[in-house]
């Protein structure tokens, strides 16, 4: 993923043996991921470890639908649409989803 990518590119240059980053993205399409967490926030962590990185990275989301979802994904919108329903009858409350990922990445030499 391009955040990731470029976090190990920022340490590379940087040559240092261990880095964080933080931020948010907005996932832009109307595939599953967007569905999941279309704006999610992320936590890159990276040790060097034997001339490579070593790389935790975890994404989360609220989920909070307060507003009713008008894009043009069929499924994104009945999904949305219903989960909005049950909050405002009390039979779901907006929670937090969080996806951690390890990997490893090429580190400078």
């Amino acid at each position: 993923m391009y955040i990731i990518d470029k976090a190990v590119q920022k340490a590379n240059d940087k040559k240092v043996k261990s880095f964080s980053s933080y931020g948010s993205i907005a996932i832009e399409s109307d595939r599953d991921l967007y569905n999941a967490f279309h704006k999610m926030k992320y936590k890159i962590d990276g040790t060097y470890e034997n001339g490579q990185w070593k790389i935790t990275t975890t994404y989360y989301d609220v989920y909070n639908l307060k507003q009713m979802f008008t894009g043009d994904n069929k499924l994104g919108w009945a999904a949305a649409n219903l989960t909005n329903l049950m909050e405002s009858w009390g039979t779901l409350n907006e929670y937090t989803s969080y996806v951690t990922v390890t990997d490893t990445k090429k580190a400078w030499k």
